[in-house]
């Protein structure tokens, strides 16, 4: 792999020169393959990954639920395709488990659990058309849906494989909100805990090995976020931890007006969410200038119904000005 040439003109009175070898558009990739010692006999033994390795990424690695197995995802240069494979420390033989093909784009996961023992894993994938959560056998690469229906798995947030629940946030009907859900590791029993009487705003969890408790931080555009304890599967408030009382008193002297939500058509029946902050006294009959801010991608969503933080307080200075947003 050739040299790329990094020249700082800024840290020093002289400029100081880094190289590192940096892979071009076109140009040879480097080489990776992994490799597993043997701590007593400081013997390494390659896994036999098939595949040019200059032209495949060993994108994530871990122990497969045991010291025996390594778990690999491989994605191709394209990274369209995403091989899953059980990798033998003895002797590097390779089981390949999963293949996640789509004709654009497929991405490398995270969110993996292993489950009954070790006899299963899950899986984040949206090869059905919507991001839902799988079950995926480890010997026999069955693929079981846990979580069918249209509407997307925002996150995957904890397995508790001794009660056999799965906890994850979605928002169906309502792509800007975050709820908490939860489904039974044999798919049913699929559940909102997030009271029916929280109809907005954005709901983060950190939920308890055990399942029974979660740290729950809630806000809404425009209002700062609050921080609580609660019980599940109950969802009963047992302690309030953060109220952020100062930042709420700030900011609701403000002279503002509430952001409006709606949605924009781009064509083919595909709808997008937007916001808009207008003046706090504003009069439709006027003209105001407009701004547009947008920086978004599939995994950076822009419109959400959660705190804005400094950029929102930035934009009400601009309708404050007389602009709209």
């Amino acid at each position: 792999v050739r040299k790329h040439t990094l020249v700082d003109h800024v840290s020093g009175l002289y400029p100081e020169i880094t190289q590192f070898g940096y892979p071009k558009t076109g140009q040879q990739n480097a080489s990776c393959r992994i490799g597993v010692v043997e701590i007593a006999s400081r013997q390494t033994c390659w896994m036999k990954i098939p595949g040019d390795p200059r032209n495949h990424y060993l994108a994530r690695m871990d122990w497969a639920a045991n010291s025996r197995e390594i778990m690999v995802q491989q994605l191709n240069r394209d990274q369209n395709r995403n091989v899953v494979m059980l990798c033998k420390r003895h002797d590097g033989s390779v089981q390949r488990v999963l293949t996640e093909e789509d004709e654009a784009w497929v991405d490398a996961h995270n969110e993996m659990h292993w489950v009954h023992d070790g006899a299963a894993f899950t899986w984040v994938s949206d090869r059905n058309g919507w991001r839902q959560i799988h079950l995926v056998s480890r010997e026999t690469s069955e693929i079981t849906c846990l979580t069918p229906g249209e509407f997307d798995v925002v996150k995957l947030l904890r397995v508790d494989d001794s009660n056999q629940w799965v906890y994850f946030t979605a928002s169906p009907g309502a792509p800007t909100e975050r709820y908490l859900y939860r489904v039974g590791l044999d798919g049913t029993e699929l559940e909102r805990l997030t009271p029916q009487s929280v109809t907005r705003g954005t709901h983060s969890y950190d939920i308890s090995p055990n399942g029974r408790w979660a740290i729950v931080t809630s806000s809404t555009f425009d209002e700062p976020p609050t921080t609580r304890l609660v019980s599940l599967p109950d969802h009963q408030e047992r302690e309030v931890l953060e109220d952020n009382r100062a930042l709420h008193e700030a900011v609701e002297a403000l002279d503002r007006a509430p952001a409006e939500f709606f949605e924009v058509g781009i064509g083919d029946g595909v709808s997008l969410p937007a916001r808009c902050v207008k003046p706090p006294h504003f009069d439709p009959k006027k003209k105001y200038p407009l701004l547009i801010y947008v920086y978004g991608e599939p995994a950076g969503q822009v419109v959400t119904d959660k705190w804005g933080g400094r950029s929102h307080l930035w934009h009400l200075m601009l309708a404050q000005q007389g602009y709209v947003v």
